[in-house]
Formats: C-alpha cells, structure tokens, sequence
C-alpha cells in the first residue's frame, strides 16, 4: 500500500495497491454478480448509473483516512455506507460537492483496466444544495488518473470539493465507501436502510 497526499486543486489522498490480492479477488466476485445484473437491466438510477448497496464494511482498513486530512462539515457520531457503482460507456456524472451527509468520501478504481478517474475542480462556487451545479466556471481541472487498485480519498469541504467523473469507452465500476453524518441524511434517502457501524 502506498499513500501519496495531495493539495492540488484540494487536499486529497491516493492510496496505490490498496486492497491485498485476497481481498481483490473478493471484490471482483461481487463485480461480476453486479455486472450480470446491470448487463440484464441497465441503470436503476435518475443518472444512469447501477448502484447496490451492501450491509457490511467492504474494506474497513480504509476509515483511518479520515483523520489524514482537514477536518471539513460539522458532524455527530458517524457511520458507514458503501455500494459498488457502475456506469454505462459514456456516462458523465457532473461537477458536484458529495451531500451534505458524506464527511469522508473514498472511491475505489476497480474496472476496466483503463478509464478515466476523477476530475477535480479549482472552483470557488458556493455549494447551493444536494449534488448541485456550481455557479461559475472552474478556474483550471486536474485529474486524478485512473489505476485499478487505486483509492481516491477525501473530505467533503462545501465551496471546495468540486469535482466529477465519467465513464470512457467501456463500463466504469467502483467500489464507493462514505462516512456519514447519519441525523443529515435526507428523510426517504436508501442511505439510512444501509448504516454500517465504524469498527
């Protein structure tokens, strides 16, 4: 495992070789159940991505990131959600701030073996609402490049974290882990069905 920190355009980690051959394989058994289902039935949600949750901490090794960077939102205790995310070719999901709920975002690059990874934004927008659109045009992008086994991390910081991603020429599938402030969740939200507690 190799952790790299960054502060361009905001602070950020990239962890390399995170998960142990073991726990790719793991993984990947449950990305292959996932994708038979997306292959059958496409995206089951408003943005054309599939998204599953699942019950269990899918690598719990990676909560210590959080007090590696800046502390951001005000939050109560925290819990665990994560979901395994695929994208159909071609798919752009826009420049946002993660909820107001999510305190520590941690994405996992799992498939294909190239694709692209996440854009960061230099953008001084204010965050308006859940996911929204930033006000003004981003002063310069950088991207944080796509590598299989590489963990993107960071704290949400509203007027800061902007960024986005999509998915190339062919299917995009993450592993996507958030440490959530559970009493900001809005009401009717899947998230709350899937509350994982911190080991």
């Amino acid at each position: 495992m190799n952790i790299t920190h960054h502060y361009d355009p905001w602070e950020h980690l990239i962890v390399d070789d995170f998960l142990s051959p073991t726990e790719w394989d793991a993984l990947a058994q449950l990305a292959s159940e996932q994708l038979k289902i997306f292959e059958k039935y496409g995206g089951n949600t408003p943005r054309g991505k599939y998204i599953k949750f699942f019950d269990y901490d899918l690598f719990p090794n990676s909560n210590k990131f959080i007090d590696l960077l800046p502390k951001s939102r005000t939050h109560g205790p925290l819990k665990k959600i994560n979901h395994i995310a695929i994208q159909p070719p071609g798919n752009d999901y826009g420049i946002h701030i993660d909820n107001k709920s999510r305190i520590n975002t941690t994405i996992l690059y799992f498939g294909p073996e190239k694709s692209d990874g996440t854009i960061l934004h230099k953008n001084k927008s204010p965050m308006v609402h859940d996911h929204g659109q930033p006000e003004y045009s981003s002063e310069y992008t950088k991207p944080v490049e796509w590598k299989q086994n590489r963990l993107f991390v960071h704290n949400s910081i509203d007027g800061v974290t902007w960024h986005n991603y999509k998915s190339a020429d062919d299917i995009r599938i993450t592993f996507q882990s958030f440490l959530v402030d559970p009493t900001l969740i809005t009401p009717g939200r899947q998230d709350l069905d899937f509350l994982i507690d911190i080991c």
